[in-house]
């Protein structure tokens, strides 16, 4: 009896880590790119980078693919917490094998908070919205405190900075009319510029993200300061080392009636 008990239990922690895979393709993806694979092996889910999906004149290193994937993660713990499991995360488990990023597990259920219902709703209200802002506000200072706390908690950091700065002079994906007197502009930082630091980068892109959703902000990555590795020069500058700047995010209050549409999900099969 105990050990049917036993395989009923994996099995739910099987079904459970798949649903969590599936709603993990709700993520933000840098390039649009969803450069992750998913292997379920009894009750651990493992995350990959899936290299058919590199962007290599862009992302030689593979900073902006591994930050994707780590936004893949977080929604994946998301997932997991409103479903009443506590996710148990190994960040870059095996340096044999770089291309395994993550193994998670779902531990014994845990009360569901209404923080958890609350970013498992933004995950699935959330859009990347490049449009000009309509609503002529700015983004409330609290909520702007409650975003950098947001990082915090994901270990790493999130700084307001000006839209001069963020944009830079060559930008070729400038404001709207009237947009940059209300858009908020933000660095997601880390301690360090290797694998780990780039994972935990888009977990906690994705948390913030979730967050600021929930807030009622729109939110995009800013193309130029995260497409092209130049761009990073000029955000050094703002940051003591070790810190390095990993994405440029902009958000803002939006009264679009109509939120755009969302970007189809790969399929479950092909990930």
């Amino acid at each position: 009896m105990d050990r049917q008990a036993g395989e009923a239990a994996r099995q739910r922690a099987a079904d459970v880590l798949r649903r969590a895979a599936e709603e993990a393709g709700r993520a933000p993806s840098l390039l649009n790119a969803q450069p992750w694979r998913w292997h379920l092996g009894g009750d651990v889910l493992e995350l990959h980078a899936d290299l058919s999906r590199l962007v290599g004149s862009i992302d030689p290193h593979r900073r902006l693919l591994t930050l994707s994937c780590g936004a893949a993660l977080h929604h994946a713990r998301v997932a997991l917490a409103a479903a009443g499991r506590e996710p148990l995360v190994q960040r870059l488990p095996d340096g044999r094998r770089p291309l395994l990023l993550a193994r998670v597990r779902a531990r014994q259920p845990h009360p569901v908070s209404r923080d958890d219902l609350v970013r498992y709703e933004s995950m699935h209200r959330r859009r990347t919205d490049r449009r000009p802002l309509r609503a002529a506000a700015p983004v409330p200072a609290e909520t702007v405190a409650a975003l950098e706390a947001t990082a915090d908690a994901e270990h790493a950091s999130l700084y307001r900075i000006e839209p001069d700065v963020a944009l830079g002079e060559d930008a070729t994906d400038p404001p709207g009319p009237g947009e940059e007197r209300w858009a908020a502009y933000f660095v997601v930082a880390t301690e360090g510029d290797r694998p780990l630091d780039w994972l935990v980068a888009g977990e906690a892109t994705s948390a913030v993200w979730l967050a600021a959703t929930a807030e009622g902000l729109v939110m995009s990555p800013v193309r130029d300061a995260v497409e092209r590795m130049e761009a990073r020069t000029p955000l050094d500058r703002l940051f003591e080392p070790p810190a390095r700047p990993q994405l440029v995010l902009r958000a803002g209050v939006d009264a679009n009636p109509v939120p755009p549409p969302a970007s189809p999900p790969r399929g479950v099969v092909d990930v």
